[in-house]
């Protein structure tokens, strides 16, 4: 009886073995529906336009009545002016939610096989805020390095590009040195290659100089960063 009970409970583990393989082997053949679904998800509340670049910058607060980058933004497009891939939200405080959907979303493309679109090398999250005087008159760039992940030569050459622009930079471990979706950004993509995260604040001024964040968005367009000399988060 004993024997017999004990073949039952070996076949019994057995199918369950298999149905955990066929479980485990569903999943990730749902994976790529999942990432696909998710771009349609974040349409909803959300807009993301593929670029021309190996890069992709995060906008979390474009799509709030009033705020300065959003007609640069839209004016940009409408000349099919050189780009790197845009998202735009209306999500001031960087909810969870949104940060997984834009995590999503950037999975797909840094997971997408398909050559015509490049693998992001650099991801940016750009904010904007009202700041003292001097720093809107030197039209500031605030480089947040409290939450910031990938090559640290990439982040310089940022910078330097920045400055060549024209925003006056400075760096901040405080207020302005990275939110709720930079950090998310950096749990789920600072295993993966060089690929650098930060934040960038500008000031009121540097947010609505259109010509400076033309130039900066044509910048980004064929900027790249390098497999090598990585931050940790």
């Amino acid at each position: 009886m004993k024997i017999r009970l004990s073949k039952e409970l070996e076949r019994t583990v057995e199918v369950l073995r298999g149905v955990l393989r066929r479980v485990s082997d569903l999943n990730k053949a749902l994976e790529p529906i999942e990432s696909s679904l998710s771009a349609v998800d974040f349409a909803e509340s959300g807009i993301y336009v593929l670029g021309m670049s190996a890069g992709v910058v995060c906008f979390p607060t474009a799509l709030i009545e009033g705020d300065p980058m959003k007609p640069i933004l839209d004016d940009a497009r409408s000349r099919n002016a050189k780009m790197p891939s845009i998202v735009e939200a209306d999500d001031p405080e960087e909810s969870r939610s949104t940060c997984e959907r834009v995590v999503r979303m950037l999975k797909r493309e840094i997971w997408n096989q398909r050559e015509v679109i490049l693998k992001p090398s650099y991801v940016l999250v750009v904010r904007w805020d009202y700041m003292f005087e001097d720093l809107e008159n030197s039209e500031t760039v605030i480089v947040g390095k409290r939450y910031v992940s990938g090559s640290k030569d990439g982040l310089r050459r940022l910078t330097k590009q920045l400055r060549r622009i024209g925003f006056s930079i400075i760096e901040d471990s405080g207020q302005y040195g990275g939110g709720p979706m930079t950090f998310q950004l950096i749990q789920e993509f600072s295993k993966s290659g060089s690929l650098l995260v930060v934040q960038l604040t500008f000031s009121h001024a540097a947010a609505r100089d259109e010509a400076k964040i033309f130039a900066m968005l044509e910048m980004l367009s064929s900027f790249q960063v390098q497999s090598h000399d990585r931050y940790h988060s």
